[in-house]
């Protein structure tokens, strides 16, 4: 009985890091079986805090520590073409789609609003994209009240209707470090992927001893070609 409490307990506390070492451990690569490009699009409304938050530190974040392929319509998309289409396309071809939410700006901005909807639409036909929504930051003012009550209704909505898979909330300074549970919240959301540091030491060190070995051997085979040369010198002066 104690054993078994001692155990809930410790899951309890450390459920997060039980279940991204389960996924790591035995969790399947969705890029072997849905051939999409990327792994998060992330829609967001511009000209805001969202959009600062949005690239100085999530996609930072996601794309150099983590590993993923964000795709950003404002960044990744091609001049003069048509916005609708491009960003069907982008999230028809995405394996989440992020929307960064907050009390004043949810749902308000028409880009955002239109890749919300091409999301929800990509997931009612029956598509592998999953929605995952992150709290930025919530107002707390009498003037934003419509506005934190118009986001919560989408959230509950959403939710309601399975078409969200989680939310997962900012607290700030306190989300700021890695090993946060804003940021393991949020990989358990993501699909599965391995620090590209990793993966690069790995490369680089197997590289470097390939290199050292080749050039062993090259040392190798020129101590042994050199006495002969001597020799075969000292034949032909004696002749």
């Amino acid at each position: 009985m104690v054993l078994a409490l001692l155990l809930f307990v410790l899951y309890r506390v450390f459920w997060l890091e039980v279940h991204l070492l389960y996924r790591s451990w035995f969790g399947t690569d969705e890029r072997d079986t849905d051939g999409k490009e990327y792994d998060v699009y992330i829609s967001y409304a511009r000209n805001t805090e969202e959009e600062e938050f949005v690239m100085a530190t999530l996609r930072r974040v996601l794309e150099a520590e983590f590993g993923y392929t964000v795709c950003i319509f404002d960044r990744d998309s091609l001049p003069g073409g048509t916005v609708t289409e491009e960003t069907l396309q982008f999230v028809s071809r995405s394996r989440r789609l992020l929307v960064i939410l907050s009390a004043c700006s949810a749902f308000r901005d028409p880009q955002a609003l239109l890749e919300v909807r091409a999301g929800v639409s990509a997931m009612l036909r029956g598509g592998s994209l999953k929605l995952v929504l992150v709290q930025f930051k919530t107002t707390h003012t009498t003037r934003d009240k419509s506005h934190k009550q118009d986001t919560h209704k989408c959230v509950k909505e959403l939710r309601r209707s399975r078409i969200a898979l989680a939310l997962v909330r900012w607290e700030g300074d306190k989300s700021a470090s890695l090993t946060s549970r804003f940021w393991k919240k949020l990989r358990l959301q993501l699909p599965i992927r391995t620090p590209p540091q990793t993966t690069k030491h790995t490369q680089d060190t197997s590289y470097t001893d390939e290199k050292q070995e080749s050039e062993s051997t090259v040392l190798m085979l020129e101590s042994l070609h050199m006495p002969n040369t001597q020799e075969n010198n000292n034949i032909v002066h004696k002749t």
